[in-house]
């Protein structure tokens, strides 16, 4: 009789698992699934987890419309079985990765990306990892929450990406610099030769014989963490 218990509460647990939903309210996101073959139609903002938890490989390339935006990825965290992920000119605002503990390269490039949350556990797993937010005017800072910082700043680094930064507690309140921000080039202190930056531009100083040119990002709202 005990035997055919757990026969019972086996089959049971299977069946739930089986039927579980994972809740997907983008549509974006739910589409390229339905186009994956890891949902059916129509959209109802959940999909069915057996059909993700297996998945190791997730591509999204929303430039020119080859998949549909993703602006929320809610549903990501049933990938527990994700290594790779990648995610193209999408606009959601954060990405949070923080249940996918067997990712072993993260590519992401977001139109508005602010937030990305790396925190799994797991970060020595990964061997490629790329972050940019890009908005029309330039690159944008993107704030990253790792299992330790000194680990990211040593293996993590973007040389792409400028103004990214690590920080291990994700949930840490922010100081917002805003106002107009002026740039000292001729070192001097603040006069009208200073360059005002604007929303975010690139800028070049010192081309000519005899000077160095360089590039650089000037951000009108910079956001630190508070130590």
């Amino acid at each position: 009789m005990k035997r055919f218990y757990i026969l019972t509460i086996v089959f049971l647990l299977g069946t739930l698992n089986s039927c579980a939903q994972t809740f997907v309210p983008d549509d974006g996101f739910e589409q390229i699934l339905i186009d994956l073959s890891q949902d059916s139609v129509p959209l109802d903002d959940f999909v069915p987890t057996a059909n993700i938890m297996g998945v190791k490989n997730l591509s999204i390339q929303s430039l020119l419309g080859f998949d549909p935006d993703v602006n929320d990825f809610t549903g990501i965290e049933d990938f527990v079985a994700l290594t790779n992920f990648r995610a193209n000119f999408v606009t959601a605002p954060s990405i949070n990765l923080s249940s996918n503990m067997a990712l072993v390269s993260v590519n992401i490039v977001g139109r508005f990306l602010t937030d990305t949350n790396l925190k799994n556990g797991n970060n020595t797993f990964i061997t490629n990892f790329n972050v940019l937010s890009a908005n029309g005017s330039g690159l944008a800072p993107v704030r990253i929450c790792v299992d330790d910082i000194a680990y990211a700043n040593a293996n993590l680094q973007n040389i792409y990406a400028v103004g990214n930064y690590f920080l291990q507690d994700c949930t840490a309140p922010v100081n917002s610099i805003t106002g107009t921000t002026y740039f000292d080039a001729d070192n001097n202190g603040c006069d009208p030769s200073g360059i005002v930056s604007t929303e975010c531009h690139m800028v070049s100083i010192g081309s000519g014989a005899g000077n160095y040119m360089f590039t650089f990002i000037l951000f009108k709202k910079i956001t630190l963490p508070i130590l």
